[in-house]
């Protein structure tokens, strides 16, 4: 009986040990599955997170350029609107005083030199206000800009903020890009540290007359 009694408890161990293995062989199965799937997930987003930063940086960059376009054509316009202009007032300044010349009366040719000169004041001021007012238009749009930027960094959006502040500094915010690069110098939470990209956005930022700290 004794010895039924040992070999019984024998098996009972040797099938404990058994089902200990296999316990600890299905955990640790299990838990590399885990981590396998776990360290795929992290590199699936961190690889969507970079090709979304690099869409957003080539899309800053693409309208960048096509603001950068339209401006030098708006400029090119604006100078042509200029020389024709000028070409305009000499002529009517001309016409003026050959009218005068013929006036029969002194009084005459003085009312009309002073009536030309006092229209090519006025077109003037006028031209002038309007270009003004387009510069300063376009100024609020950029700080408009900015500013939403500054929002939806402060919502935690960084992504969108980046997207936004590359925009912005591409159309001449000094503040916006000087953000850009306190972003990549720090390393904020979504953004690898990178002290060249910091570095251009700082140099755009003091190009731009915004003091950046040494």
């Amino acid at each position: 009986r004794r010895e039924a009694e040992e070999q019984a408890r024998r098996e009972a161990e040797a099938r404990a040990r058994r089902e200990a293995k296999e316990k600890a062989l299905r955990e640790a199965v299990e838990k590399a599955r885990r981590e396998g799937e776990e360290k795929a997930q992290r590199e699936a987003e961190e690889e969507a997170r970079r090709e979304a930063e690099e869409q957003a940086r080539r899309d800053a960059e693409e309208g960048a350029q096509r603001e950068a376009e339209e401006q030098a054509l708006r400029d090119a316009e604006e100078q042509v609107w200029f020389e024709g202009y000028e070409k305009a007032l000499r002529a009517a300044e001309q016409k003026a005083l050959r009218a005068a010349e013929v006036a029969p009366h002194r009084l005459e040719r003085q009312n009309a030199r002073r009536e030309a000169r006092e229209k090519m004041q006025r077109d003037a001021e006028e031209r002038v206000r309007l270009v003004v007012e387009g510069l300063l238009r376009r100024q609020r749009e950029i700080a408009a800009v900015y500013k939403h930027a500054v929002k939806l960094e402060g919502a935690g959006k960084l992504s969108e903020a980046m997207r936004l502040f590359e925009q912005a500094a591409y159309a001449g915010s000094g503040p916006a890009a000087r953000r850009l690069g306190e972003l990549y110098s720090d390393g904020a939470s979504g953004v690898s540290a990178d002290s060249k990209e910091a570095q251009r956005w700082f140099d755009l930022a003091e190009s731009l007359g915004e003091k950046v700290a040494g």
